[in-house]
């Protein structure tokens, strides 16, 4: 008995593997067919590329370094046989003064704006403010970090050292 029911069972299987499949029409180039001829049928995909820059974010690295912005003031002395010191002779001296510079390193991808500002005793003047260029070459292309120098020069006037590393002012450098 159980050879029999292993053979319609076996046969039964095999009924169910070779059963005709009937499929619906195939859509190609707006025509249906029911059967694909021997050379076939293609069709063409259009591939669209859409650019759009919204995920884009302007970032800003920029770098500022300064020289040390000390300026020494040599005064003459007077030797005084009271007290038996040296006396700072008022208003008479010199002062030792050399440009200095305040460098600024664009790293961005887009150009800043960069100015000085000097508060204080005697006043400075700042050559090479202005519009620091953008790190970016181009689309696709590498860039590289942009310098440019401020050159800043001090104008004492009549201004004279009151104690040793007297604070005299200062600089503030804006970037926008």
């Amino acid at each position: 008995m159980k050879k029999v029911l292993s053979i319609v069972l076996a046969i039964a299987m095999i009924a169910t593997m070779s059963a005709v499949a009937f499929a619906n029409p195939v859509s190609f180039g707006g025509e249906d067919v029911t059967a694909i001829p021997a050379e076939g049928y293609a069709q063409d995909i259009t591939v669209k590329g859409v650019y759009t820059n919204d995920g884009l974010v302007a970032t800003y690295k920029v770098d500022v370094a300064w020289d040390e912005f000390t300026y020494t003031f040599t005064s003459g002395k007077t030797w005084n046989p009271t007290t038996y010191t040296w006396d700072l002779t008022d208003g008479d001296g010199e002062w030792t003064i050399a440009d200095k510079y305040i460098t600024i390193t664009n790293h961005s991808g887009e150009k800043v704006n960069v100015t000085a500002d000097y508060v204080g005793e005697g006043e400075f003047t700042f050559d090479g403010e202005g519009d620091v260029a953008t790190a970016s070459k181009g689309e696709n292309e590498v860039g590289a970090a942009v310098e440019a120098k401020i050159k800043a020069t001090f104008v004492p006037g009549e201004y004279t050292i009151k104690a040793n590393n007297d604070n005299m002012g200062t600089i503030t450098v804006t970037i926008k």
